[in-house]
């Protein structure tokens, strides 16, 4: 989904260009400073088969359907791993698996719109309308493995399609089902970066193209027995199909709404990296393109006068303020392209923080200019100026108005003059708009300038 132009630098910010909208994900550093970190681990604990939920990514005769199960941190983490466990079936086996996706989502109401549109009994405690991260297979942004467990495992109920709005949300489940019991363990190729005390929906979904379908196993509510994670808040498992004429943006309870069983939980498990340092805001989180040195305030935890400021793994002067606020300045050559960047914290003694996200916005060029008919008033000369405050190539598009089009290439810089002179056919109108545009490196393009010319037929 990004494109990244690192151009002459690595610690250029990550440059996007003209990318679908997407779920805020994180970008790799550079390893500059090696952290102090805690090991992660967290698990609802093994499958217990009471029930199996359809989580599976949108193929053709599919809907997207999705199942999602919370966890918790209590410090700055980096997620690295994962793995969840569940059935194929309907004839499919590991060698159907075409892709899997991870997405997170945080609990209702962040990332939503508040107040929800009440198809559902409630919203409270349920994931939020819009994932804050993901992660996909298909991508390069993770790897996988399969493992099958057992060739044959029972659950005692599951939910494939009886996922309804209100008033048909409670359906009972769709009784037992066996499938292969599968264990996919993931690799994400770029951590999650999490913040202290987040609580966070985990929700895997298998691509099995034409195949059968990935029903995930529950496990344990409460978490009660290793290797499960016991934590308070626990949460139960929530669904929902997505698409035309879906459930979502909203979510359903399996065990309280559907199944009027339960509470469940789903069984999977994280691995990864927590740290002591905490980044929890920033006082500006984009400047545009060609910004000139910029000062930027970090508000955090557990900062020491050693602590330092990283763009994209890059230290910046830094001055230390108190244990919970930095100062830095972000040098003009980080800000001269579009993109985005990971400003973390580093200290010798507490580790590298979790990142937060800063953008570096495109700027327009503007475009002025004026015409100069000549004497035989069929040849005319257009002289003009582009200006950006952004350091890269451009180029003037004119349209003459009488099917001639042309392209001037003014080479890299913030804009610069222009001039050219046209030749008018007889013939014609006798009043022809000229139609100028101004265009930077990544396609953005100027407002339209209208001239208006006099010429001889």
């Amino acid at each position: 989904m990004f494109v990244s132009d690192w151009r002459a630098s690595s610690h250029r910010p990550t440059r996007v260009r003209r990318s679908r909208g997407l779920s805020v994900r994180c970008e790799e550093l550079e390893p500059r400073f090696q952290p102090s970190a805690i090991p992660f681990f967290f698990s609802t604990g093994s499958p217990d088969g009471q029930i199996a939920t359809l989580s599976r990514t949108a193929s053709t005769g599919k809907l997207e359907t999705e199942t999602a199960d919370d966890f918790v941190t209590t410090l700055p983490t980096n997620i690295t791993d994962a793995s969840f466990i569940g059935l194929l079936v309907g004839g499919a086996t590991p060698a159907n698996v075409r892709d899997v996706e991870i997405e997170l989502y945080h609990v209702f109401p962040i990332d939503s719109a508040n107040p929800p549109d009440g198809r559902v009994i409630t919203r409270v405690n349920s994931p939020s309308d819009n994932n804050f991260a993901a992660a996909d297979g298909a991508l390069g942004q993770l790897t996988f493995t399969t493992t099958v467990l057992n060739p044959s495992f029972h659950a005692f109920n599951s939910v494939v399609n009886g996922i309804h709005p209100l008033p048909n949300q409670f359906t009972g489940g769709e009784g037992p089902v066996t499938g292969q019991e599968v264990q996919f363990n993931i690799h994400f190729n770029t951590p999650f970066s999490l913040n202290a005390n987040d609580h966070v929906f985990f929700r895997p979904e298998v691509d099995l193209g034409s195949a059968g379908d990935f029903l995930w196993l529950s496990a344990p509510k409460p978490i009660v027995l290793p290797p499960g994670t016991p934590f308070a808040n626990d949460l139960q498992t929530w669904t929902r199909t997505d698409g035309p004429g879906a459930l979502a943006p909203d979510w359903e309870r399996i065990g309280t709404d559907i199944t009027h069983q339960g509470p469940f939980n789903a069984s999977f498990s994280l691995t990864g990296t927590s740290f002591t340092t905490s980044l929890n805001s920033l006082s500006q989180y984009a400047a545009p393109e060609g910004s000139s040195d910029l000062a930027i305030t970090a508000s955090g935890s557990e900062f020491t006068n050693q602590s330092t400021v990283l763009f994209n793994g890059q230290p910046l002067a830094t001055s230390f303020v108190n244990t919970g606020q930095l100062q830095a300045t972000i040098p003009a050559a980080l800000l001269a392209g579009e993109g985005t960047a990971k400003i973390t914290v580093s200290d010798p003694q507490n580790g590298v923080s979790n990142a937060q996200t800063f953008s570096i916005t495109d700027t327009v060029p503007v475009v002025s200019a004026s015409v100069l008919p000549r004497r035989s008033l069929q040849n005319v000369t257009l002289s003009g100026q582009v200006v950006d405050q952004a350091l890269e190539d451009h180029q003037v598009r004119i349209d003459w108005g009488d099917g001639t089009i042309q392209v001037l290439d003014l080479g890299s810089g913030r804009g610069g003059p222009f001039s050219v002179s046209h030749h008018y056919k007889r013939g014609g109108p006798r009043v022809r708009t000229i139609n100028v545009t101004a265009q930077d490196d990544v396609g953005t393009v100027s407002a339209p300038l209208l001239l208006t010319v006099r010429v001889h037929k």
